[in-house]
């Protein structure tokens, strides 16, 4: 395989990487900010 192949796959990576990084810190707000999040989720 060639370099520019892995280049291309990094980049794809990184970005992807990014935008699950936002996610998780969007979702660790909403729980931090509500108080009833605990109540939501399963036990199990």
């Amino acid at each position: 395989m060639n370099e520019s192949y892995f280049k291309k796959y990094a980049d794809r990576i990184n970005k992807v990487k990014a935008e699950l990084i936002q996610e998780l810190e969007k979702s660790k707000g909403k729980i931090r900010s509500s108080d009833t999040v605990h109540q939501q989720l399963p036990l199990h």
